[in-house]
């Protein structure tokens, strides 16, 4: 018998960590990916998150993997494909960014992560280390 554990937010009870008890992404975690990655999460690919969906970044569903916030990206159709079809990996970074992993032997093809919908990274102030840098 396998047991399961649901976890939740901590403030409105809300499970954000399905573990296997669930295939598909609730409401609740679709809010937050829109929220956290606004689009699809490959590089260079500008399709908005109502274009996206929900894509396991660490590990497929077929093979093991959950349906926790953690692991869980947003990809439009046919960059989800790239990962199903393609030869692409995914794997979710500790920042919570999904990095995409071209594959082996097509150097022309460069991974990373997606900041296309994150227009605050590239426009950050680089003058210097921040005030409360140590290294300063």
């Amino acid at each position: 018998m396998v047991h399961y554990l649901a976890l939740f937010d901590g403030v409105k009870g809300r499970a954000l960590w399905l573990g296997r008890t669930k295939r598909n992404a609730c409401a609740d975690q679709r809010i937050i990916l829109h929220a956290k990655d606004r689009g699809c999460t490959r590089p260079g690919c500008d399709a908005p998150g109502h274009h996206s969906g929900v894509h396991r970044a660490a590990q497929d569903w077929k093979n093991g993997g959950n349906t926790d916030i953690d692991d869980l990206g947003l990809a439009c159709p046919p960059d989800s494909n790239l990962v199903e079809t393609g030869g692409w990996n995914t794997r979710t970074l500790a920042n919570g960014d999904t990095q995409w992993i071209p594959p082996t032997g097509l150097p022309m093809l460069t991974g990373g992560v997606n900041d296309y919908h994150h227009p605050e990274r590239l426009l950050e102030n680089d003058s210097g280390p921040p005030a409360d840098d140590p290294a300063a």
